[in-house]
Parts: C-alpha cells; structure tokens; sequence
C-alpha cells in the first residue's frame, strides 16, 4: 500500500511526546496526588501544567510550563467521560463508603478523560482495595490486571476496561484505580479516559465491499490493519462524519491532516498501548444509476490502523 505524508510512524511519535508530557505533569489538591497519576485538575492539559516544587523557595509557587503545539486538535467534541465516572451512571464507578470526595475534573477535548480522587479515612487499604475488586465486575467493568512491584508505582494501581453495548459515546472505556496510603487515610485516584478500538474502527453505516488486509510496515515492521469499503457520498461527507466519529471514540485528530488524509492517535493512560489511524478518501469511478438514468460518483476509504496492542494472532484475521 501506498506510504502517505501522516505516516502511521510519525503518529506514535506525536503519541509518546504527549504521553511523557502528561504523566510527568503534577498538581497539588487537597489531597497529595501521586505523581505518577494525573491530577484531577488542568493536568488534564499539557500546556497549563504546574511544575513540581524543585525547592523550599518554590514551595507552593505555580509556575506555568510554555505553551507548546502539540499539533492536534483540542476543540470539545470529545465523549462526556462524566456519566461514566458518576457512581449513579451505568456503568459508574461506586465510591467507598465513607469516601470523602477531594476534586473532579473531565476534558471532552483531546486527551479525553475524567478524573477524581477520594480520600478514605482510618481504614485498611487492603480492605478498600478488596470493595473496588468485587463491585466494579457488578458492573460490568472487566479486570485487566493490577500493578506489580516492577512498575516502580507509588500508587497501587488495579486496571479495567468496560465496552459499550450501544452504539453511542466510545466504543470502550478505559480505568485506572489507584490506591495510597497517606497520613489522612487511604487516597482513591480514578481515571478513566476512552479508549478506541484499533482493530474495529468505525466504519460508515452505508459502506460497502468491504475488505480487510494486514501488512507490516516497511520501516519499523510493526502491523498494520487496513480495512476498506466503497461508498457512493461526497468526500466531505465522509471526512465530517470521520472527524465526528473518531473522537467520539477517543481519538485525537492531527492538524496537519489534509482534506484526503485525515490522523489520528491516541495516547494511552495505562498499560494499554499506543494507537494511530490514518483515514484515506479517493475516487473510485462514477457509475450510472439505470433506474433514475443519474451518475453517481463513488468514493474508496481506506482506514489504516497500528497498536502497540496488536499481536501476530491479530495478523491472521481474515485467512
């Protein structure tokens, strides 16, 4: 297939600059968040972080870091993560009895997330840790695995996913929860941030012929999933529903995308992997419609996907 100018490459690129500069961001709240935790404040945007204290004289200072061009598309237009982090939404995530709330904040723009954090007063943190095990499954949220000493955490992570039965909103749902022991109790960090599906990317409900092909790429070898379909709309159609669909689904749009040639990433906020799209629009032929006599323009999409999550049994799909 042919390589284009947003190649998948140069979108992992642009996903790891963003994932180093969101994980090193740090927030001081009410309670003392984990530095390796987002904060649930505007660390959610890397270009108005709070840098970590470096001295006694910097002590409570909030310096700014400069704004930077991350090269994608921040406009709020992303899922509402917010239902999904209320303990009365479904799925939600429950808190624990007792828990008291210390601050809350959900981004629609790219990354999309929401974050929160509880503070547990005078309880064992085996015992909180054991409440989160056993409640999350009753709603459906599937165990992925918890963080082991070789992760060099501070935090005691446990990581879920959750997938929507619906076609509205992502597709999947991603959450960290973290636990601390701290001088006033047991500290509860929740994360959760959409998570897209590189190997079902959404596909316009009027497509047709479509087709799946695995490949590697040339330059770093790493697999590709290209699935392709005809469509009788305009190209303008097809990028407006695209560039709609795919960050509903927690993809980040490139701005240096063109309207042929749309990009995407997504950063991950856990263990689960990095991931790029690329969306191609051409022509594919104009063909008459016999029973109104009227020709009828057709399009070709090509969706290219990468993951880090991709394995070589994802490979054999279609054989």
């Amino acid at each position: 297939m042919r390589r284009s100018s947003i190649g998948l490459d140069t979108i992992f690129v642009l996903a790891s600059l963003l994932v180093i500069a969101l994980l090193t961001a740090r927030f001081a709240v009410q309670h003392d968040t984990p530095s390796n935790l987002l904060a649930a404040s505007d660390a959610l945007n890397p270009t108005n972080t709070r840098a970590a204290d470096t001295s006694a004289n910097t002590q409570g200072s909030a310096t700014a870091y400069p704004t930077v061009d991350y090269g994608y598309d921040r406009t709020e237009d992303g899922p509402d993560l917010k239902s999904y982090l209320s303990p009365d939404g479904k799925p939600g995530v429950p808190v624990y009895p007792s828990a008291e709330l210390g601050s809350e904040n959900c981004s629609r723009s790219c990354p999309i997330a929401c974050v929160s954090d509880y503070m547990a007063s005078r309880e064992e943190q085996a015992k909180v840790e054991a409440f989160y095990n056993e409640a999350l499954p009753k709603r459906d949220w599937k165990f992925i695995r918890k963080s082991e000493p070789e992760d060099r955490l501070i935090t005691q992570n446990y990581y879920y996913s959750w997938k929507n039965p619906s076609n509205s909103g992502p597709g999947r749902v991603f959450l960290t929860v973290a636990f601390e022991r701290q001088s006033k109790g047991i500290y509860i960090g929740m994360q959760l941030s959409a998570w897209p599906d590189a190997k079902n990317p959404p596909l316009h409900p009027q497509a047709k012929e479509v087709q799946v092909q695995w490949t590697k790429d040339s330059e770093y070898g790493y697999p590709e999933r290209t699935v392709s379909y005809i469509i009788n709309l305009g190209k303008s159609e097809i990028v407006e529903y695209y560039k709609k669909t795919m960050k509903q689904q927690g993809w980040c749009f490139l701005t240096n995308s063109s309207d042929s040639e749309l990009g995407y990433f997504y950063t991950p906020q856990g263990p689960e992997g990095r991931g790029g799209a690329k969306i191609e629009v051409t022509s594919a032929g104009v063909y008459s419609n016999n029973s109104k006599g009227i020709d009828t323009v057709s399009r070709r999409v090509l969706i290219t996907t990468s993951s880090d999550d991709f394995t070589p049994e994802d490979a054999q799909e279609g054989r």
